[in-house]
């Protein structure tokens, strides 16, 4: 990179955002990996100059890489699969739907949808140790039990007038 290119041109060139780029650049100042010299005289009052000091050259190198990757992480966030921890078919899910609710259903299946002979996943299955570590988060309703009396309460909360009105069925969100 050129010494005069900007935390967007470093963006640009990493393949990274603008946010992450200068969240991670104030992680190095603050190691005291990188200097920063403003231009008082210049007429662009955000022109900065990002100087490695001579300790940060090399012998930094790689401790700079996997501090970056943990500082983005951090920025991003990670990846946490939260589930029931315990393995049930979409067709049983459905036919315990089915059931909660009162409901007489055919299931059809659609072969063009079964996952392939020589697929590489065997089974789908959430496994909640990553939540349970970081955030120390367990599930409230455990095992197939608690997977059907968490049915039966989601289908009383629609059952209840008050809380339909709420929900919005035209719309996908997040």
């Amino acid at each position: 990179m050129h010494p005069d290119a900007t935390q967007r041109d470093l963006a640009k060139a990493l393949g990274i955002s603008l946010g992450s780029t200068n969240f991670c650049v104030r992680a190095l100042i603050d190691q005291g990996w990188v200097k920063v010299r403003n231009f008082r005289r210049s007429d662009n009052k955000r022109a900065y100059a990002y100087l490695l000091t001579p300790q940060g050259i090399e012998a930094k190198a790689r401790i700079t890489a996997r501090f970056l990757q943990r500082k983005r992480t951090e920025y991003l966030g990670e990846v946490i699969n939260i589930g029931s921890s315990f393995e049930i078919s979409i067709g049983d899910t459905a036919a315990t739907i089915a059931e909660v609710m009162g409901a007489e259903i055919e299931i059809l299946t659609d072969e063009q949808r079964l996952r392939p002979e020589k697929s590489e996943v065997e089974r789908l299955f959430a496994d909640n140790r990553k939540a349970a570590d970081l955030l120390g988060w367990r599930p409230a309703y455990g095992g197939l039990d608690g997977f059907r009396r968490g049915l039966e309460h989601t289908a009383a909360w629609f059952a209840d007038p008050r809380h339909l009105a709420l929900y919005k069925s035209d719309r996908y969100n997040l």
